[in-house]
């Protein structure tokens, strides 16, 4: 598991913990980190929604969460990351349709 303690550093930056084999949740307190530019989460056994609270990682430009089991809707806060450059969100299963207009 990603522990909730993450949140606490508080000067993090880029977050690589792909490829390995971590479960459960995506704390809601990763997206707490302002600095946080970058998290690479792609190819775990990672489930559940996505915190509703990303919207709030303002600095986030690259988020990598492919190859997981995460579920539920894509949160609409997401729409509005005014820096995001890549989103890779491919092979998990979300439900709904969302259009955002990320420019």
């Amino acid at each position: 598991k990603i522990p909730d303690s993450i949140g606490e550093l508080s000067t993090l930056e880029e977050l690589y913990l792909y490829g390995n084999q971590l479960t459960g949740n995506i704390p809601s307190t990763l997206f707490n980190v302002s600095s946080l530019w970058m998290i690479s989460l792609w190819g775990n056994q990672l489930s559940g929604p996505l915190p509703s609270n990303l919207s709030s990682c303002r600095s986030l430009q690259k988020l990598y969460l492919s190859n997981n089991a995460l579920s539920g809707q894509i949160p609409e806060g997401m729409g509005m990351l005014p820096l995001i450059q890549v989103l890779d969100l491919t092979g998990n299963h979300f439900t709904g349709m969302v259009f955002y207009n990320i420019i």
